[in-house]
């Protein structure tokens, strides 16, 4: 199984690359293309809002089909996106290209299912899934790197190369990748209806902590998609610069999850979850009542080293004993995508409008600590710890 576990963990590599190459672009493509920040921002929220519909199915097919054929569709659509953005001339082009690679998405969340496929024990699986944030956290200090090299291409060189990268990410599927879904449930109907596809998310054992997870994602994506804007319009940071700045996050991220094994998976599961809910608080509140350019930078620089925790937790969390495991990770997905949708979309209007989203961030995850708190007290031993 090391050849499915590893190719699990190229998809992620590569996919989360070529996605990070393209954020520092951002504050370029927004003087290009002559528009506002909130319309820069829309390309997320299109390629959330197209998710939102199309991972259920995708990863509903892959449960009760193959994993191989469904990583690869989405593969290719990350590919024809990133091509298409790289002859765009207009915004109208880019957010296009977005479109197509929000209808396809789920590489890393089917990768994700590969790694649960192979995992012969919960504890196993939580080991795949903190690789899983290592390598995600590896892709990030690369991506603004190799942005750096292609843009003496022009501002369209990240997207070629994000491409090219994509297009390997196929080659290397098709050659080796061995089928891992091997407990298919193929007479399982798949609901096309969205209030199908959103049922557990609302009704089920873990809607709680879907509702959770959701708000946490809200408040991290509010300021998070807008950060490079906000560096350039309130401190004049340019993208050069701030690449820099966001390789030096993404290497306390990395460096964080390689102690993770010894230190963090050592603590019990609802700690960390509060540890992590609690810093991102402070941090946030801080940023606020501070906004000196420094103090700042190095505030959000510390919420990274919490940000690779919360997630493969909580999302371990929610699989115990289910068999569900690509429907569940869609579902986790989709709130991400819901986050992506309406955070962007805040970031950008708060940042028009000259105000600072760090208060929105503590007032969401503070929310989401304050209703975690709740339904320990309601439902005491509900979940196994």
């Amino acid at each position: 199984m090391w050849k499915a576990k590893l190719i699990a963990l190229l998809t992620i590599f590569l996919d989360t690359l070529g996605f990070t190459i393209m954020i520092p672009a951002m504050p370029g493509l927004a003087g290009e293309y002559h528009v506002a920040y909130t319309m820069i921002t829309l390309w997320s929220t299109l390629y959330a809002l197209c998710g939102l519909f199309s991972t259920p199915m995708l990863w509903g097919r892959s449960d009760k089909y193959w994993r191989k054929p469904i990583i690869i569709i989405s593969m290719i659509g990350s590919m024809l996106t990133y091509f298409s953005i790289a002859i765009s001339h207009n915004i109208w082009m880019y957010l296009i290209g977005m479109m197509i690679n929000g209808i396809t998405a789920g590489n890393i969340g089917v990768a994700q299912s590969i790694l649960s496929d192979i995992s012969k024990s919960p504890q196993e699986r939580t080991k795949n899934l903190w690789l899983f944030g290592v390598i995600f956290g590896v892709s990030f200090i690369l991506g603004p790197v190799i942005w750096a090299l292609a843009l003496k291409f022009g501002n369209h060189g990240p997207f070629r190369a994000s491409g090219i990268l994509a297009a390997i990410n196929i080659t290397s599927a098709l050659l080796f990748f061995k089928e891992t879904h091997t407990e298919r449930e193929a007479h399982t109907h798949i609901k096309l209806n969205i209030i199908h596809i959103f049922r557990d998310v609302f009704v089920g054992k873990e809607r709680m902590y879907y509702l959770i997870y959701f708000l946490i994602n809200l408040g991290i994506m509010t300021y998070q998609s807008i950060f490079l804007l906000y560096l350039n319009k309130e401190f004049n940071i340019t993208g050069n610069i701030g690449w820099m700045i966001l390789w030096s996050f993404w290497i306390i991220m990395i460096a964080n999850q390689l102690i993770i094994k010894k230190l963090w998976l050592k603590m019990e599961t609802r700690k960390l979850i509060t540890i992590s809910l609690i810093w991102f608080i402070v941090c946030y509140l801080a940023a606020f009542i501070f906004p000196l350019k420094w103090v700042v930078i190095g505030l959000v620089g510390a919420t990274g080293i919490f940000q690779g925790i919360f997630r493969p937790v909580m999302q371990n969390f929610i699989l115990w004993e289910n068999k569900n495991v690509g429907l569940i990770n869609g579902n986790m997905l989709n709130l991400m995508n819901m986050a992506n949708i309406f955070g962007p979309m805040i970031g950008g209007i708060l940042l028009d409008k000259s105000i600072s989203p760090f208060l929105l961030s503590a007032t969401l995850i503070a929310l989401a600590y304050t209703i975690y708190i709740f339904y320990w007290k309601v439902k005491e031993g509900h979940f196994h710890a």
